[in-house]
């Protein structure tokens, strides 16, 4: 996801849900890059990523840097608040935002913002 095998401008629509985030911060900067290269002018993309809002944020010792946790599995998960979203996304055009609190079937809550963006 930080090097995408195709040209530029190829894509007229991307879909990445619950993945981007399995990174760190200079990382989620190659990612968002190779969508805005690999993606059409006026195309979209639906994105996900973790809230800080999340308790496995605010309570995780295992920072690897400002925003990222390492989980029980090794996997690195990033987190941001809107004001993140908004910084990360600057190129693009935001043209849905959503925050939601979603309560799974193991009673755990999952803090997520769903994004639309244009190029």
């Amino acid at each position: 996801m930080r090097s995408l095998p195709f040209n530029g401008e190829s894509f007229d629509a991307l879909f990445s849900f619950h993945v981007i985030y399995h990174t760190d911060f200079k990382e989620i900067i190659k990612v968002i890059s190779e969508i805005y290269r690999v993606l059409k002018p006026n195309g979209e993309v639906f994105l996900t990523f973790n809230s800080k809002n999340s308790p496995n944020y605010i309570r995780n010792i295992n920072k690897i840097d400002e925003n990222t946790i390492i989980k029980q599995e090794g996997i690195p998960h990033y987190f941001i608040d809107e004001g993140d979203v908004k910084r990360l996304l600057a190129q693009f055009e935001i043209q849905k935002f959503l925050y939601v609190e979603d309560i799974r079937t193991n009673n755990s809550i999952s803090y997520h913002y769903y994004v639309l963006v244009k190029r």
